[in-house]
Parts: C-alpha cells; structure tokens; sequence
C-alpha cells in the first residue's frame, strides 16, 4: 500500500473505500458513503474550516458517487 501521508484527499477516501469494502462486504457502497460522509464532512470542517469551500465540495463529490 502506498504513504497515505504523501497522496491526496480523494486519493485517502479512495483507500479507505477499498479498505472498507473488503472488510464489509453485505454492505453496498450507496449505504456505507451514506455512513461515512457525515464524518468526512465533520473531519473537513474541523481541518479547513467553516470559511472554506472544501467540506462543501467532499460531500457533494461523495454525494454524487
């Protein structure tokens, strides 16, 4: 597996999605983005902040996988 620390964002969301699915697999991926983008919307606006742009475009880019 790659540095997670040395890649992108979406590049971390992708790894984590593939880790996730292997792990649970009776879940489809519509319902485990439905879990998990609240998180990622949380976590981003702690890091980017309330002003930015970013946490807006997560979970419109997750919203629309």
């Amino acid at each position: 597996m790659p540095d997670v620390q040395k890649t992108g964002l979406f590049r971390k969301i992708v790894l984590l999605a593939v880790k996730f699915k292997k792990i649970c697999t009776k879940f489809t991926v519509d319902e485990i983005i439905a879990i998990v983008r609240p998180v990622f919307y949380m976590w981003s606006l702690v890091k980017y902040g309330t002003k930015s742009y970013i946490p807006i475009w997560i979970s419109l880019i997750l919203d629309m996988v």
